[in-house]
């Protein structure tokens, strides 16, 4: 890891995000396609350079939930399919249409609006269908009934048709059965009612790794991409890496002794001679609250527990079993150093949340420094070609 000018930062390995890529890719089948999520930022790994080392490996459909996260991929000059999973509103219509970007369809009305502001310009839409989250999308009987009448509509063009899977957990596998049947059904009956459905997709990051039935003509896979589901890849699925790591520096030390308080409030007491580190991380930029007196960081390849709160720009470990920690030292708070290394997923558990949340809230709130791959397919110029970490804000 190189020098880096910031006390709390992350790391953005696109050379491993473009490995995880292959993975999926090979897992899937040539034969389907990968519509990459970079919703939220790429989950906080930034959408635009996610979506480039995307690019750079033939991937050429991204999920956005935002009509400003899609222009933002298109003020980039990523030309190629960005899809609006969320509904459009009204107002942002005219500004949808004019970026050429893909509509998702939960009701005829909208379709119809659609429709009415087109004015002669193709406007490519994905119907989606509610298999049982109830979010959004059309129920069955509804799409029987109006998705006729919406690929009638002017200027309306199928692109495919989608659900989303509700349970987040493998043994509820009987219940993403049944949605996958129920999809299944409705595809069927359209179909034979003379609707062309041109791409079918449900398959997210838990679905790819157990659901091979979902996978149908694309999948929708975000956090397997970034490497965050570690831990939940069974040994025959594709095999990814995490993309992220986070790191800030050891700002003082210092010993105390058994009975002292550390850091705001009680919460931390300590129960004999100790020696602390101070260190560059809060909730103020993202790093959990929840791990106040239970996380653990990583200095000099060892783990030192956080005691007491995680305040907002300051963290105290105990670093009495550390050989070595000096100001200006490198911490570990996601990642590997040495044989130890804290996942999403630890983070997650620790902090009672998941994994997804984790990386959102690190990458968008710190400065974030990428690692390119040092050789580049001469098919694309779209990925940098040096090895130097580059600064995205």
């Amino acid at each position: 890891m190189m020098t880096r000018h910031e006390k709390f930062w992350v790391d953005i390995d696109i050379a491993a995000l473009r490995r995880n890529i292959r993975s999926v890719q090979h897992h899937i089948g040539a034969r389907r396609q990968i519509i990459f999520v970079v919703k939220s930022d790429g989950y906080g790994h930034g959408a635009v350079e996610a979506a480039r080392a995307a690019l750079a490996e033939g991937v050429n459909t991204f999920g956005v939930a935002t009509l400003a996260e899609a222009l933002a991929l298109r003020r980039a000059g990523i030309s190629e399919n960005v899809v609006l999973l969320q509904p459009s509103l009204d107002d942002e219509l005219e500004a949808v249409i004019d970026a050429g970007v893909q509509v998702s369809v939960s009701a005829l009305n909208t379709a119809r609006r659609i429709s009415a502001k087109a004015l002669g310009r193709p406007v490519h839409i994905h119907i989606e269908l509610n298999t049982g989250m109830n979010r959004m999308g059309f129920n069955p009987d509804e799409a029987i009934a109006d998705v006729p009448q919406i690929v009638a509509l002017p200027d309306i063009h199928l692109a495919g048709m989608f659900t989303h899977f509700r349970p987040t957990a493998v043994p509820a596998n009987g219940e993403v059965r049944r949605q996958i049947q129920l999809f299944n059904s409705v595809v069927k009956r359209l179909r034979e009612s003379g609707v062309h459905i041109p791409c079918l997709h449900a398959a997210s990051s838990l679905s790819i790794l157990n659901f091979p039935e979902s996978y149908f003509d694309m999948v929708r896979p975000g956090l397997l991409l970034y490497g965050g589901c570690n831990g939940s890849v069974p040994a025959d699925g594709p095999q990814t890496e995490p993309v992220m790591s986070c790191y800030c520096r050891v700002l003082f030390t210092r010993r105390i002794e058994k009975g002292e308080w550390v850091h705001y409030g009680d919460m931390f007491q300590a129960p004999g001679p100790m020696t602390l580190a101070v260190i560059a991380a809060g909730y103020g930029a993202g790093y959990p609250k929840a791990l106040s007196n239970v996380g653990e960081v990583l200095i000099g390849g060892r783990r030192a527990k956080i005691c007491g709160v995680v305040g907002m720009d300051m963290t105290i470990v105990d670093i009495s079993t550390v050989s070595s920690c000096n100001q200006g030292d490198v911490v570990t708070l996601l990642g590997r150093d040495g044989a130890e290394e804290i996942t999403a997923k630890e983070l997650a558990d620790a902090s009672q949340t998941i994994p997804y949340e984790i990386l959102c809230r690190l990458g968008r709130n710190l400065p974030r420094y990428y690692m390119y791959p040092e050789i580049v397919p001469p098919e694309t110029n779209r990925c940098r070609t040096d090895s130097v970490p580059v600064r995205s804000q």
